[in-house]
């Protein structure tokens, strides 16, 4: 088959099915058609999507950025998070230009300045290798877990935590007041965090907090997967060590009650933070086989210094 007999473009609407198609037989998954349209939300302008089709229109490969707003010491630059990049199984060289092929019409097609000054993402080290090889991907930063053994005694019953209401304002208001210590990360706006975890179809996440409005000190989001715990997202003051303390304390009662013998987490960017979480117990090692790497399109946006100062949680993740 010659690579001639591809056409590469834009995604298109209807193209979703055939692409939520190949991601669940790619990645062996069973992702609904409504978790693929709340992830990428075409209606709102949520996405660049850059696919590639054979002559009968059957999708061959995929390379896709949900976007957001990126703070960066102090402005907010509409960036994108590179998700769901694949192909489909072809002849080997076919298959590996094909996929050069398309990320480079992404590339080409939306990045800019004006467009997406920057992409970033967190590639296996297989993707990695190709990518700094042939997409220009330039250095990449260790992915930082934190792992917390917890207590556990045999228990004759389990149960998970139940959902509860977020209290968006405080949530905001927080973020509003602490953004700053965070140089570069994803801002946390009110529609930010209501559509990441209030609207996510069939979530599972349970809210935390300390204090209440203006007196909110640290706000968290916290789930159970397949019994596991994970610590999805912190916002905190960077002063309280005691509110962060009192979090963990409430992070490690719901692990326990649902007989979990461990929590997890990823936290870079937020020293202080880090600290206090070891003096509880917590061990942070670098992720096995995922990486932080970016790509800047902007002038006055270094790559390299991006992903060493960028504030990331498993929230930043947490999107398949």
């Amino acid at each position: 088959m010659q690579i001639d007999s591809y056409t590469i473009r834009p995604y298109k609407t209807g193209d979703e099915i055939s692409i939520n198609r190949g991601f669940n037989e790619v990645f062996g998954q069973n992702r609904s058609l409504d978790e693929w349209y709340w992830k990428f939300q075409p209606e709102n302008d949520g996405c660049r999507i850059i696919i590639a089709l054979d002559g009968e229109e059957n999708l061959l490969a995929h390379y896709a950025a949900v976007v957001s707003d990126v703070r960066i010491d102090g402005r907010i630059f509409r960036c994108g998070q590179i998700l769901d990049a694949f192909s489909a199984k072809q002849p080997g060289s076919v298959q590996h230009r094909l996929y050069i092929k398309t990320v480079n019409k992404f590339f080409e097609t939306f990045g800019a300045h004006d467009r997406l000054p920057l992409l970033f993402g967190f590639p296996g080290k297989r993707a990695l290798r190709l990518g700094q090889v042939k997409l220009g991907y330039g250095d990449y930063f260790p992915i930082w877990v934190g792992i917390r053994r917890v207590s556990n005694r045999r228990l004759i019953w389990r149960k998970a935590p139940e959902r509860n209401a977020c209290d968006l304002e405080s949530a905001v208001r927080l973020w509003e007041r602490v953004s700053q210590r965070y140089r570069v990360s994803v801002a946390r706006s009110k529609n930010y965090i209501r559509h990441r975890y209030i609207d996510r179809p069939n979530n599972s996440y349970t809210y935390m907090q300390i204090g209440k409005g203006e007196g909110t000190s640290a706000w968290a989001v916290f789930k159970i997967e397949k019994n596991i715990a994970k610590w999805v997202d912190l916002i905190w003051d960077g002063e309280s060590g005691d509110a962060l303390a009192a979090l963990d304390d409430e992070v490690c009662r719901l692990a326990r009650r649902a007989g979990a013998g461990s929590i997890r987490m990823w936290l870079s960017g937020d020293d202080k933070a880090k600290d206090v979480l070891k003096s509880h117990g917590w061990e942070f090692s670098e992720h096995p086989s995922q990486v932080l790497v970016a790509r800047s399109f902007h002038p006055e946006i270094n790559s390299g210094d991006f992903i060493k100062r960028f504030y990331y949680t498993l929230g930043d993740s947490d999107m398949v």
